[in-house]
């Protein structure tokens, strides 16, 4: 298993590949639409403007800043 994000193309729902039994090319358990596709993104708080790899660190989406402890954490693609 990679350090990637899972994503579904069609809903958008995210979520962390090591922390899922899903795996890529699964439908998506949300929508049900979609094929969830491997990515390897990064997260950006929209306040003060850090990046930071989501592989390397334990921050999801939506997580408040580590940094700057006013935004919320999201998918910079």
């Amino acid at each position: 298993m990679t350090d990637g994000t899972l994503r579904c193309p069609e809903c958008g729902i995210t979520s962390p590949e090591s922390t899922t039994e899903l795996r890529p090319g699964d439908i998506c358990p949300d929508c049900r639409r979609g094929y969830l596709e491997t990515t390897e993104a990064a997260l950006r708080c929209p306040e003060c403007g850090i990046t930071s790899s989501e592989s390397t660190r334990d921050l999801r989406p939506g997580d408040i800043c580590p940094d700057c402890h006013r935004g919320y954490l999201e998918l910079d693609e």
